[in-house]
């Protein structure tokens, strides 16, 4: 998938935007995260964060050098409901991935349901809705060619590696 890119994210801007959080060390694949007023959503292979300061979240990103990318909305769904998809979806285990509880708030915000398994099917799907208003991103200086970002494609099966791998990185 290619995203066209028009801006670095600029954390003075964080509270007022709501979007679709990619990040990582290599994006293979991304982590995805959601973003409400300034207020981010994830769930990991170690917990679930609800309502967390963005730019605290962000500070973190920047000192492990991670890749962000912002897909921002022209929307603004619900913090409540966030809570509740992401708190009843849980730590991801078994075949959880970090899309779901973000496609679900979104699908439940708009009354809509998105034939999606993967953040590359995904976004073509809010953009194609006029549903993106743009992309910001952090760390991808050397990546970006003329505003345009490749996101490549992976599998299920590389996502739940790359949970696995998290869940061994955490054992002492």
């Amino acid at each position: 998938m290619i995203i066209n890119i028009q801006n670095r994210i600029d954390p003075k801007l964080i509270k007022q935007i709501d979007g679709i959080v990619l990040s990582g060390s290599n994006f293979y694949p991304p982590h995805i995260g959601l973003l409400i007023n300034g207020k981010y959503f994830s769930c990991s292979a170690h917990s679930v964060k609800k309502a967390i300061s963005f730019n605290r979240v962000f500070k973190k990103f920047q000192l492990k050098n991670f890749k962000v990318v912002i897909a921002e909305l022209n929307f603004s769904p619900s913090n409540f409901k966030a809570d509740h998809f992401f708190t009843s979806y849980g730590v991801l285990e078994g075949s959880k991935t970090c899309l779901f509880p973000v496609k679900k708030t979104i699908e439940d915000y708009l009354s809509l349901s998105f034939d999606a398994n993967f953040i590359y099917e995904f976004l073509p799907i809010l953009e194609k809705l006029k549903l993106i208003n743009g992309y910001s991103y952090y760390g991808l200086d050397e990546e970006i060619i003329n505003e345009k970002y490749e996101l490549k494609t992976y599998s299920k099966q590389d996502i739940l590696s790359c949970i696995k791998d998290l869940q061994l990185s955490n054992v002492k």
